[in-house]
């Protein structure tokens, strides 16, 4: 739109004044207008400079999220190993437990077998004293 109206106000010049005039008008607006392309290819430049530096951020952005998510699958992984070693350590105590419960029934039966037996051996040898006295 500048440059438009630039180029307006040189016509406008040209049908006014004299062409001494008039070239120094030419000479000014041509400059401006060189000027406004310069501005313009600046701000071309800085927005392709900020587009650059976006599209940077972007690629840091998804690489940090991709490094949060191998982070957060290793974490989970050695969380899901450390309670399945806890569930195994628990098992083996359990399974110790049971076993040691059985051991401990398996004792208490045959020390209850053998005081039973002892007293019945004691039980006879007493009632044979008491007939080997009784005969006698």
């Amino acid at each position: 739109a500048r440059i438009k109206d630039l180029e307006d106000a040189l016509e406008d010049a040209l049908a006014r004044h004299a062409p001494e005039a008039l070239t120094a008008q030419v000479l000014a607006l041509e400059t401006e207008k060189a000027m406004e392309a310069v501005r313009f290819q600046e701000a071309e430049n800085e927005t392709a400079t900020l587009q650059a530096l976006l599209i940077e951020a972007e690629n840091e952005t998804a690489t940090l999220q991709a490094l949060l998510i191998e982070e957060r699958a290793r974490y989970q992984e050695e969380r899901a190993r450390e309670e399945d070693a806890a569930r195994g350590v628990e098992q083996t105590v359990r399974d110790a437990l049971a076993r040691d419960a059985e051991t401990v029934a398996r004792l208490e039966a045959s020390g209850e077998a053998a005081l039973r037996s002892a007293e019945e051996k004691f039980t006879l040898a007493v009632r044979e004293a008491e007939a080997g006295f009784a005969v006698a």
